[in-house]
């Protein structure tokens, strides 16, 4: 695999696109605040009412933004869990196909499956060598 197929495998990661998501948000947020200059506004704000005690909240702001941190990262726990079980799932999955498609193609008659709307589901080797078709029919 060269480079950029890895990068490009990494970055279908669910749990790398939303740490870029909010990657790119924080950044966002902070070059708008810089760009409006909203960090002085509030510190000519908070110098302008020195007697209302503003050191609460600006306590307060940044215990939020520490829960934000840490609901993030568990939020991001979370994320790489499930994309563990999904995997498993399909691997899973993937491995009963097999075992199905073995099956079927070491039964000596030919076996043909049809669903509801009559189109064609599964046929086995058998079946097809019994009706003279190609894989591809």
């Amino acid at each position: 695999m060269n480079i950029m197929s890895k990068l490009v495998a990494f970055l279908r990661r669910r749990s790398v696109r939303d740490a870029l998501a909010i990657a790119v948000a924080c950044l966002c947020t902070y070059a708008a605040a810089r760009r409006f200059e909203i960090f002085d506004r509030i510190y000519a704000f908070i110098k302008i009412n020195d007697a209302y005690d503003l050191d609460e909240l600006i306590v307060v702001t940044f215990v939020f933004a520490l829960l934000m941190v840490v609901y993030t990262l568990r939020r991001a726990q979370e994320l790489k869990l499930e994309t563990g079980k999904r995997q498993n799932a399909e691997r899973v999955a993937a491995d009963h196909a097999g075992l199905l498609a073995t099956v079927f193609n070491n039964i000596s008659q030919g076996i043909v499956m049809f669903d509801s709307a009559e189109r064609l589901v599964v046929s086995n080797q058998h079946y097809l060598q019994m009706y003279k078709l190609s894989p591809m029919s």
